[in-house]
């Protein structure tokens, strides 16, 4: 799917993995961490697009004990990746 965004940072996404079931699809309400910026958001139900979460919402991710760790995971991979392209 092209030409859906981060909506903190802009960066493309293009697929979407669950970290403990990679065979999982997004699903209305599930969250997103964006491998470039490591932000939160959350997908609307309609493919890849996501949307800034609400003031509720962001509360709830960030008390969430695994969303650092998805964010820390998100920026290794990333990493990872850019020294691949060196």
């Amino acid at each position: 799917m092209s030409g859906i965004e981060c909506p903190t940072c802009g960066s493309p996404s293009d697929a979407a993995t669950e970290p403990l079931d990679s065979s999982a699809t997004p699903r209305e309400g599930d969250i997103s961490i964006c491998l470039y910026c490591r932000s939160a958001s959350v997908f609307t139900g309609q493919g890849l697009d996501r949307r800034a979460p609400t003031d509720a919402e962001l509360v709830e991710i960030l008390s969430h004990p695994d969303v650092a760790r998805y964010a820390n995971a998100a920026q290794r991979v990333m990493r990872h990746a850019r020294a691949g392209e060196n």
